[in-house]
């Protein structure tokens, strides 16, 4: 899987298309964050937790047909579980914080300047173009906004994929 994200984040710098972009970072976050869950499910289910320590009933059923941000809120459930199960700072990666002078800052000022803050931004983003509640684009004239997500995305789940 490392390959084929690798592979999308080569590809992404060659899109010119402002839609064509769009739709392909939104739906590749959104495959990355299944892969993620799924594999942080799984570790979880080979700990054989007590209840106490599983995710709950409404994170497994949110992810058999994951809409609104369920994805990014079963990432943070899942990996305050693993973390509970011996998985050692785990959840604190969602919680490493953007550097100020990062370009995406921008992107971000409704939610905490950190990895879990961007994805919900670009839920947000999606529930507010085409691909979700709203118009194509979302509002938003500014491809670079997307562009810059991308290259930061890129960076910061590079921590998952290796």
């Amino acid at each position: 899987m490392y390959s084929y994200f690798e592979s999308q984040i080569n590809i992404f710098k060659s899109i010119v298309s402002d839609a064509e972009l769009r739709l392909n970072l939104i739906s590749q976050i959104r495959l990355l964050l299944q892969q993620i869950d799924y594999s942080l499910l799984e570790w979880i289910s080979k700990k054989r937790p007590t209840s106490e320590y599983q995710p709950t009933k409404e994170i497994i059923d949110s992810l058999r047909q994951p809409a609104d941000g369920a994805l990014v809120d079963a990432l943070d459930a899942l990996l305050i579980s693993c973390d509970q199960l011996g998985w050692s700072g785990s959840s604190r990666a969602l919680l490493k914080p953007i550097h100020s002078d990062s370009s995406a800052m921008d992107l971000i000022s409704q939610h905490s300047p950190n990895l879990l803050g961007l994805l919900r931004t670009l839920v947000e983003l999606r529930n507010q173009g085409a691909e979700g509640h709203g118009l194509p684009g979302g509002g938003i004239g500014e491809m670079q906004k997307y562009r810059r997500m991308n290259l930061l995305l890129a960076s910061s789940l590079n921590f998952y994929l290796s």
